[in-house]
């Protein structure tokens, strides 16, 4: 499929399923980075209103892209080391291990995931929970994580670090 025609497709997708003005406003058609990069910026918009299958958007954007935009999709036995600040990263249908040694992160995690999240690092972390997910978070250094949790989720803490779950 051509960068134009994927482009229109998806936005019409969007579209339907309400994507607000500032998104049509700020739509990026240009390249298939930049439709990825708008995902990673707003993922929830996707998760919850799934105008687009993760099946649609595993064959549709090359593995290695997917993983330059922090965006991984139906993926078995991750094993993913996080090392740079301030950036966000999306799991779609992913089970395995997260090592975090950087600082600053927003995690978004969906679609029945099964994740182990150790945290290397003391500093302040977001995660964002969808759709039947299950996490297990270790600790090694105090942190200060908030994970909002919407719709029935498993998350295992420990007796360490300061975590805030906020049910939405």
């Amino acid at each position: 499929m051509e960068l134009q025609e994927l482009s229109n497709l998806i936005y019409a997708k969007c579209k339907s399923k309400g994507l607000c003005q500032q998104g049509t406003n700020q739509w990026d058609g240009s390249s298939k980075d930049s439709l990825l990069k708008m995902y990673a910026k707003e993922p929830e918009f996707i998760i919850q209103q799934k105008p687009l299958s993760l099946y649609f958007i595993r064959d549709y954007f090359e593995k290695e892209l997917l993983k330059e935009n922090g965006i991984y999709i139906l993926e078995d036995c991750i094993d993913l080391q996080i090392d740079k600040d301030k950036k966000d990263y999306v799991l779609n249908g992913c089970n395995g291990d997260i090592t975090i040694n950087s600082l600053d992160n927003i995690i978004t995690i969906s679609d029945n995931s099964s994740l182990r999240l150790i945290f290397n690092k003391a500093g302040f972390y977001t995660i964002n929970i969808f759709d039947n997910s299950d996490i297990n978070i270790d600790c090694i250094e105090d942190c200060k994580i908030v994970i909002f949790s919407y719709g029935n989720n498993d998350i295992e803490k420990p007796n360490v670090g300061r975590i805030k779950i906020i049910n939405k």
